[in-house]
């Protein structure tokens, strides 16, 4: 028995095919068209993605070489998160894009073995750091939310050091002051640039935006 093939079918089938690869590429990347402004916006939202190598190591350091027993002493010695001292802006630096990485995780719009690769630890000691002042702001200026994304951040991290323990290996980390200041810098280029073909690289009145989290998101 012989079998005729029906052209027409044939072109019909391929035709619907095609129309259905279309359709899913078009769905594909108009998610990722999404997910691209959505980073920008949350970029130009946060200050210190903008700010320079110099001064993020000047701030870093203003933040390692911090020496305190409790929130009161801390308080005593450097001022409230509420004042404008260099030291506490400083803090305020290192936080604020630490909270834009927080925010860029929650929302899935970075992978988490590069944040950890680049800040894990990083991130870890310095949350562990400043727990005690941050929670002592919160309780003293009734503001729960306060950091609430470097938080976030760093329980996600830690998470990934416990896989780290347990030998569940995600490609390379370094503890390096240096490898976390290049990563810093070369991922503000990234988050800047990658959603805009044609930057302005010398903008600087970027608006500040506080990044909260909202409970049902």
């Amino acid at each position: 028995m012989s079998i005729v093939v029906d052209i027409t079918e044939i072109s019909a089938i391929v035709t619907a095919a095609g129309v259905l690869i279309g359709v899913v590429y078009y769905v594909l990347e108009m998610r990722h068209q999404s997910k691209v402004r959505e980073t920008d916006v949350i970029v130009r939202m946060n200050p210190s993605f903008s700010v320079s190598l110099i001064e993020w190591q000047q701030a870093a350091f203003k933040v390692a070489n911090l020496q305190f027993k409790d929130y009161d002493d801390f308080v005593q010695k450097y001022g409230s998160l509420a004042t404008e001292t260099p030291t506490i802006m400083a803090i305020h630096t290192i936080g604020n894009y630490y909270e834009g990485i927080g925010y860029l995780l929650k929302r899935k719009l970075v992978g988490i073995d590069y944040v950890w690769n680049c800040y894990g630890e990083a991130v870890i000691q310095l949350w562990e750091r400043l727990r005690p002042v941050v929670e002592g702001f919160r309780k003293q200026y009734n503001m729960p939310t306060v950091w609430r994304p470097v938080e976030y951040l760093y329980n996600e991290m830690k998470r990934k050091q416990q896989l780290q323990q347990k030998g569940v290996k995600s490609g390379w980390h370094s503890n390096c002051f240096y490898s976390h200041c290049f990563c810093r810098c070369v991922s503000s280029s990234y988050l800047l640039h990658s959603s805009d073909s044609t930057p302005d690289q010398n903008k600087t009145d970027r608006p500040f935006g506080k990044i909260v989290f909202d409970d049902d998101d």
